[in-house]
Order: C-alpha cells, then sequence, then structure tokens
C-alpha cells in the first residue's frame, strides 16, 4: 500500500519544475500589457482638457 502512493507524488514535483518554468514566463508578458493600459488611462486625462477650449466660448 505504501507502495503506490510513492509513485504518485513523484509525477507531481517533476511536472511542477516543467509546468512552473512556463507558467512564469507567461505570467511575466502579461504584467507589460497592463501597464500599457495604464496609458492608455494617462491619454483620457488630456481628454479632460477639451473643457478650456469650452471656457472661451462660455466667455
Amino acid at each position: 500500500m505504501s507502495a503506490p502512493p510513492k509513485p504518485a507524488p513523484r509525477p507531481q514535483p517533476a511536472a511542477r519544475p516543467g509546468s512552473t518554468s512556463p507558467a512564469n514566463q507567461v505570467k511575466q508578458p502579461p504584467p507589460p500589457v497592463k501597464f500599457a493600459k495604464d496609458k492608455r488611462e494617462g491619454e483620457t486625462q488630456p481628454l479632460p482638457s477639451t473643457p478650456p477650449p469650452t471656457s472661451p466660448t462660455l466667455k
């Protein structure tokens, strides 16, 4: 009975290092994508600067 449990834990650790390596690499690229979205938000900030043109019209 103690023989079956031994083989099971063995394959798990082996798949962990190999599977974790690629997963970590794929997770790294996503962060940069989030930064790009942040930059887009910055572009929306300049949009609010459109009100200034309306200010002169109010005058």
